[in-house]
């Protein structure tokens, strides 16, 4: 479906269709990303305050 970027990480983007054609759009955050990504930025001497 895509992706969108909330507080600075890239998150999957879905949708769910409504009637008469209506569409709500969420980002839904994987939890066991969220945690590498943490890794690989304190690997990296960055630290993005994340932490979900």
């Amino acid at each position: 479906m895509g992706s969108g970027v909330y507080e600075g990480r890239t998150l999957e983007r879905w949708q769910y269709e409504l009637t008469s054609g209506g569409r709500v759009f969420y980002l839904v955050a994987d939890p066991t990303m969220a945690e590498a990504d943490d890794r690989n930025a304190k690997a990296a001497g960055r630290n993005h305050g994340g932490g979900w």
